[in-house]
């Protein structure tokens, strides 16, 4: 889940929990006046629900910016990574793989087809990258404080996809 979708969330629960505040700040005022027919026990049952409700809410609102920051700090950090690997090996890890495309001499029809790779893929693939991150080395291409910072790199790129999913589990 990205941090757009995160922020996306986080709005619809922003809305949900005053709509609830609003709707109980109305019965409230109308119970006062005289416009609703309930005992006091049943309208202080009401609150008491609502109440819990709107805390509920509120503690989704604060995990929710709590993981948006964490994803956007992610993402900036993976963008960043993702420039220096690709200047430097030529490559920069992606989730994604191409099945197919669909060509149409209109522009705005064409598009490529994508999936998800699995975990195993990405190992695989992180493992090549490294590999090939050590031939360098040998081969005297990089020197090893290079070498040292691209693997930190390789392997922070390639986390990003873990810790994505751990965050999206929040909120399947």
């Amino acid at each position: 889940m990205s941090s757009s979708e995160l922020y996306n969330k986080l709005c619809e629960t922003s809305e949900m929990t005053f709509s609830l505040q609003n709707r109980l700040d109305e019965y409230i005022e109308k119970y006062q006046k005289g416009e609703l027919v309930l005992s006091d026990a049943q309208v202080e049952q009401i609150i008491e629900k609502s109440e819990k409700r709107i805390a509920d809410l509120l503690d989704l609102v604060t995990n929710i910016r709590k993981d948006m920051n964490e994803m956007y700090r992610l993402e900036k950090k993976k963008a960043a990574d993702d420039n220096v690997l690709r200047s430097r090996m030529g490559e920069a890890p992606t989730n994604l793989k191409e099945i197919g495309a669909v060509i149409s001499s209109n522009a705005d029809e064409s598009h490529l087809i994508m999936e998800k790779k699995s975990a195993e893929q990405l190992e695989n693939e992180k493992f090549q990258m490294l590999s090939d991150l050590r031939e360098k080395v040998k081969n005297g291409e990089i020197s090893l404080a290079e070498a040292s910072n691209l693997n930190s790199r390789i392997n922070s790129s390639y986390n990003f996809y873990n810790q994505e999913e751990e965050i999206s589990k929040n909120y399947a």
